[in-house]
């Protein structure tokens, strides 16, 4: 079995975790003692700054967070972006790379300062957050197909490290927001049609009664994919309600996605990518690969303002997943996977504001519990066979955390920690080759130590040091490249530690910006690669040591009241610092998956219900093979977005239109790394095109 965390320190790293952690607890107590009681007044551009940030789970001014965050609003112009996938949006944040926005079976595939590069499908060592409910499990996989991108408001994504915030595979924080209380009553209704067959229709409404809030909407989607085999067929339905009374408000939604058809075309070698682009690979249309899902989840929310310095707030979760999927290989390549996830969180929120000093804390408790019922059957060319594994596997989770944040003159001091009991096990149902049965526990403590200095009334420079962890996932444990059921024992939790150094300007100006660097170091992260008797099935295993250096920056200028432009790079120097691998040393080699550089640019402009959009993202060279000696070049996409509002007799109508890839570059969707036989690549369209029209009433 694996070998458990918190005895798992390596020399150095040991001696160097456990000074940090002494060093934390010296920070955190003495900002304690010798902020409170302080008599200066608090600097203005604390008071100025409007935009609160809560992405931290403590809701603070942007400028006073000493961390690098960013935000997207897509609360006006949702209807006109993208509603088959959220890469436009989210590729314009510096040190984000999202692949995989077009084959719906593995669903989005995204990365933060390389973290998730190396998710086989979804959404791997990046926390996800929807209305305040984690999205991701407790063993650290999250997925999107779930969240309409129409129903999504805002986006706040934390790049550090945040393991002391939010426990495992907390590598980065994206939180999704379906929030419209500041709406007015209104119902839409739309329709698009696009390329490749896209038809796509949506209603919801949102109504207020006298603090009474419901929100509902319904969105239901075909197409037929640009390459073949990639076919889609999907519903979502969303049902949020508020009621608030006094110093309380009671929040309930619930959420249900229902897939009956996502096939998955498969990776495919350099030679057949360039001849014939669309075609799928034989083995996954032999073996009809693709995947049935059905998603329900529901929560509720209680916060009460005990008084003025107190509040608490409750959430309880839980959500199913059933899901039918199949790989295109015999052994085992039918999979029957149905998971529940629920948990408990309890957050205790503090404040003092005075004429002197600001004082912000939370301490919380989360129960976190996920069942994953997994059987595997023989692939029979799309037919189900012979079941080969039948398990049971399991991950708990109990988190405890404390953060607080305090503001004196010009200064903010911010320490967080959090302790994680983590018990997996696995209880084995098939027992003609043995009794797999086992259960181990990865306990883990993070922290972080940050400051912040307002130097003048809207800027700020903050310089942070975080440290988080990273288990491997239930689904990652149970592919076992030996055969055999169980969990793979030889793969082991990741660590990192992150040193981020960063000054940006107030997001209330005409002219915003932001500038970070840092350096991240990681032990044992974990790979994905191939083997040759099963091609088309993922396994994973860890490296030594990485390192990363990077320098994100991103800028916002309002030329106007009408033009707007918005400009983000990011350089990331990721490479192995201690990995041998099949007795070659690999240390120094850049880690594949990731562009060293990426830059996004946008213009907008807004006039008299008149709306311009375009955007345009590069890539460089990216690595699909861990010793480097495969990559694709570098590519260049440019989308282009285009509305209007006609008003008629107290109905608005909305006609739109878009264009993706609008030079017709030739670049992947998605890259299978380490992938068997070549085959890395999933090419993606060329120019394709999306329009319809919303009538809101």
């Amino acid at each position: 079995m694996l070998e458990n965390y918190a005895s798992n320190e390596q020399g150095g790293f040991a001696r160097l975790k456990a000074f940090r952690f002494y060093i934390g607890v010296v920070f955190y107590v003495g900002c304690t003692v010798s902020l409170i009681g302080q008599s200066d007044t608090i600097a203005s551009s604390v008071q100025l700054d409007t935009v609160v940030i809560s992405v931290g789970r403590l809701e603070v001014p942007y400028l006073t967070l000493p961390a690098s965050v960013s935000t997207i609003d897509l609360s006006k112009k949702t209807h006109y972006t993208s509603h088959t996938d959220l890469s436009e949006a989210v590729n314009q944040i510096p040190g984000l790379f999202a692949l995989n926005g077009q084959n719906y079976a593995q669903d989005l595939r995204i990365s933060l300062r390389g973290f998730g590069a190396r998710s086989a499908f979804g959404i791997r060592g990046v926390k996800l957050i929807v209305d305040g409910v984690p999205e991701t499990t407790p063993d650290g996989q999250g997925q999107l197909d779930n969240v309409s991108v129409a129903d999504i408001t805002s986006i706040q994504v934390m790049q550090g490290t945040s393991g002391s915030q939010y426990g495992n595979a907390a590598g980065g924080v994206i939180s999704l927001s379906t929030d419209r209380s500041s709406a007015e009553n209104a119902t839409e209704a739309s329709f698009r049609f696009g390329s490749f067959g896209l038809q796509q229709y949506r209603l919801n409404t949102f109504q207020n009664f006298n603090g009474t809030q419901l929100f509902l909407s319904g969105t239901h989607q075909r197409l037929n994919g640009y390459r073949n085999q990639s076919k889609l067929v999907q519903t979502n339905l969303l049902a949020k309600f508020s009621k608030k009374w006094g110093d309380q408000q009671l929040k309930w939604s619930a959420s249900l996605l229902s897939s009956p058809t996502a096939q998955d075309p498969g990776g495919i070698n350099l030679e057949q990518a360039i001849a014939q682009p669309a075609s799928a690979r034989d083995r996954n249309v032999s073996f009809d690969a693709g995947e049935e899902i059905t998603h329900w989840k529901t929560s509720v929310k209680y916060d009460n303002e005990l008084n003025d310095h107190l509040d608490l707030s409750t959430t309880a979760f839980f959500s199913g997943r059933s899901f039918d999927g199949r790989l295109p290989f015999a052994g085992g390549g039918a999979i029957d996977l149905n998971r529940k996830y629920g948990g408990l969180m309890l957050q205790l929120n503090h404040k003092e504001i005075g004429n002197n000093f600001v004082s912000k804390g939370s301490y919380g408790i989360d129960l976190l519990s996920q069942r994953d019922n997994r059987d595997r059957f023989d692939n029979n060319e799309g037919i189900r066979g012979d079941a080969t594994l039948s398990q049971i596997e399991k991950f708990d989770n109990i988190g405890l955390y404390l953060i607080r944040q305090f503001g004196y003159k010009l200064w903010t001091l911010r320490g967080s920690a959090r302790y994680d009991i983590n018990k997996i096990g696995v209880d084995d149902a098939f027992l003609s080759d043995g009794d797999d049965t086992g259960s181990e526990s990865l306990n883990a403590f993070s922290y972080s130590i940050a400051a912040n200095y307002n130097y003048s009334a809207k800027q700020s420079i903050f310089l942070n040091h975080s440290t988080s962890f990273e288990t491997p996932t239930l689904s990652e444990l149970s592919a076992n490249p030996s055969g055999a059921g169980g969990f793979n024992s030889d793969l082991k939790p990741s660590k990192a530690s992150t040193i981020e150094l960063g000054i940006k300007r107030s997001l209330d100006e005409t002219f915003s910006y932001a500038v970070t660097i840092f350096h991240i170091a990681t032990d044992d992260e974990s790979l994905p690669f191939e083997v040759a008797d099963q091609p088309g099935r993922t396994f994973f295993r860890n490296a030594g040591k990485t390192k990363r250096t990077g320098l994100e920056l991103s800028a916002t200028v309002k030329a106007s009241k009408a033009l707007s432009l918005q400009w983000s790079y990011a350089y990331s120097n990721f490479k192995f610092d201690d990995f041998t691998l099949n007795g070659d040393d690999l240390s120094g080699i850049r880690l594949p998956g990731i562009p060293q550089h990426s830059l996004s640019t946008s213009i907008t402009y807004e006039h008299n219900q008149l709306y311009i959009k375009a955007s345009s993202q590069y890539f460089s060279s990216i690595s699909v093979r861990n010793d480097n000696t495969v990559a694709v070049d570098p590519y260049h996409i440019v989308n282009l977005r285009l509305g209007y509002e006609l008003e008629a007799g107290g109905t608005t109508i909305r006609p739109f239109v878009g264009i993706n890839n609008l030079l017709s570059s030739t670049y992947y969707d998605n890259l299978r790394l380490n992938a068997f036989g070549s085959r890395y690549y999933e090419p993606a369209a060329g120019v394709n095109w999306q329009a319809g029209l919303g009538v809101l009433f």
